[in-house]
This record gives C-alpha cells, sequence and structure tokens, in this order.
C-alpha cells in the first residue's frame, strides 16, 4: 500500500484530485485528475419558505422547503440526496432530503459552513427564488418497511432526512428519536413539528442533547442513559438509522457498541443484516 485509505464523500471532485494528486507523488507521476459531476438534466427548484436558526451560537442552519416540481424529479424519498448547482460553480453539492414526493414539496436542512460557497448560496436565498438541482437516489439510507422498532440518531442538520423517515412512517412503527444541538433556545429544528408528532403518537419517545447550553450535554450520553431501553428495542428487532458529522458518528458507534456488548451482538452483525445504518458527513 502506498498511502492509507481515502475516502471521497459524495463525490466531491476537489477531495478526488487531492488523492490523485499524492498518488502521483508516490509513484513519480503527475496525476491530473478531472472529473465531470454535472448530470444531464436538472430541473429549476423554487423556494417556498426557509426557517434559520442557530444565528446566536455561530452555526446557521437552515430549514429550506421547496415547490415540488410537476415532472422531471421522478418519485423520491426521504434519505435520498439532491445535488444542488450553485451559480458559477459546475460541482454539484449534496443534501439529505427531510421529505419524500407525497409529502407534496421537496425539504433539506442546511448548515452554513464557513467560506461554503453552495451552503453560503442556499442560506442568502429568499422565498420565490430559484436553485438548479436534480435527485441522486440513496437507497442504502431509506427506511424498511416494517413494524418493527426504530431508533433514529442524529445531530445538527442531520435532523432533515430523520424527519423526512417520521413523516412517512405516520406512526406505522414505533420510533425512538435521539438528537443533539448546540442550544435549545437557539436551534431546535422541528421542535413545534416534533411536538406534534408525539401527540399524534407518530413519534415514539423524543431524547434531546444540547452541548451548548448551561448543563451540556451529548446525545452520546442520553443514549447511554437510556441503555436498557436500546437493548430491549434491539433484541425485538429494531432497526437503527445514524445522520450526522463524523466525530458524532464514531461516538455512537463506539457507545452502542459498549450498549450491545451484554447482549453478545455487534455492530458488525447489525450492519451484515442492513440493521445498522449511517449517512455521514
Amino acid at each position: 500500500m502506498l498511502q492509507p485509505l481515502t475516502l471521497i464523500d459524495r463525490q466531491n471532485a476537489q477531495a478526488f484530485n487531492e488523492w490523485g494528486n499524492q498518488v502521483g507523488q508516490c509513484i513519480g507521476c503527475d496525476l491530473n485528475l478531472k472529473v465531470s459531476l454535472e448530470p444531464s438534466s436538472t430541473r429549476t427548484l423554487v423556494l417556498a419558505s426557509k426557517e434559520t436558526y442557530g444565528i446566536s451560537v455561530d452555526a446557521p442552519v437552515s430549514i429550506l422547503r421547496f415547490a415540488k416540481p410537476e415532472r422531471g424529479l421522478g418519485n423520491y424519498n426521504a434519505g435520498d440526496l439532491v445535488g444542488i448547482i450553485a451559480p458559477d460553480c459546475d460541482i454539484p453539492r449534496y443534501y439529505s432530503l427531510a421529505s419524500s414526493r407525497s409529502d407534496g414539496f421537496l425539504e433539506i436542512c442546511v448548515r452554513k459552513q464557513p467560506n461554503g460557497r453552495c451552503s453560503s448560496f442556499l442560506s442568502g436565498l429568499e422565498a420565490g427564488q430559484k436553485v438548479t438541482a436534480f435527485v441522486k437516489r440513496n437507497p442504502e439510507f431509506n427506511v424498511k418497511h416494517s413494524q418493527k422498532p426504530l431508533i433514529l440518531i442524529g445531530s445538527g442538520a442531520g435532523i432533515g432526512p430523520l424527519m423526512g423517515f417520521l413523516r412517512g412512517l405516520r406512526g406505522r412503527r414505533p420510533v425512538y428519536m435521539y438528537w443533539g444541538g448546540r442550544s435549545k433556545l437557539s436551534d431546535f429544528l422541528y421542535e413545534s413539528t416534533l411536538d406534534e408528532m408525539k401527540d399524534r403518537g407518530d413519534l415514539t419517545a423524543l431524547s434531546t442533547a444540547f452541548s451548548r447550553d448551561q448543563n451540556p450535554v451529548y446525545v452520546q450520553s442520553k443514549l447511554l442513559a437510556d441503555e436498557g431501553n436500546l437493548r430491549t428495542q434491539i433484541l425485538q428487532g429494531a432497526d437503527i438509522m445514524v445522520c450526522g458529522g463524523q466525530a458524532m458518528a464514531k461516538d455512537v458507534s463506539n457507545i452502542l457498541s459498549d450498549i450491545l456488548s451484554p447482549l453478545k451482538i455487534t455492530l458488525a452483525d447489525l450492519k451484515s443484516q442492513k440493521r445498522f445504518v449511517e449517512d455521514v458527513y
């Protein structure tokens, strides 16, 4: 092996080119890799509404809801990816869908990244403005048809597809959600919608953690505090879906491994059964 394994997140052309440069240095050959990712067919989406959270904790996250186009995007589902092509940029950026076509709109959660060209463009949109987009299927991160429990774990904008799953299920199976944000007052995404889902019985239980409040708590701590219930649900055949940043996902995996240990079950076991899936960025 010439160099350590490198993972390219969601077809990031810049990261792929950098990997090529590193390989070229190892083999003494100038590798100038170029890749064109713009699809042959795109559609125009019109922004219907925007809600922005997290400004006071320097982590702006916007919930962007676009009107559903009459045709062209196909039968998309929550957990699929929408590729957005920002102005003056030929490389799409991918965001997990927080809605399915049957919802009547296309919704995403976007955290504004420092110097992020596409996230800055999206965060600055106002209702009525348009974006160029296409949908990419993500079949490995879709909810199974099952009546067994579902455990949803996420942080920050990772709540997007989890909300989409909840909308689609409409109470057809028990759902336990664990989600982490920075501050309850400034970036509790979908708070009112989650309350309504709990009242209707679409969401069995919700456990939240906020890392910038007076008593900081992280989502992995909430999992550990609820380890008994998690073991019970897993023994009953629960599926686990995780969405969020790499650091959070790594901590969650470590905690879940500890929780599973007394059951003589590993995360690898659950992955092989497609009962543990991640969408990590």
